[in-house]
């Protein structure tokens, strides 16, 4: 028997790191917050 931990929640909101630039590059409001966000590096083109 393996004893697990309940998965925690999902956070709130985009996680910018895993999102790749071939998605931010398909989905124009992505775009528009990206450019937003403190957190995101920018994509290279």
């Amino acid at each position: 028997l393996i004893k697990v931990e309940p998965r925690p929640p999902k956070p709130p909101g985009i996680i910018w790191e895993l999102l790749p630039c071939e998605k931010l590059r398909e989905i124009p409001v992505l775009q528009e917050l990206a450019k937003r966000s403190k957190v995101r590096k920018p994509c290279r083109e």
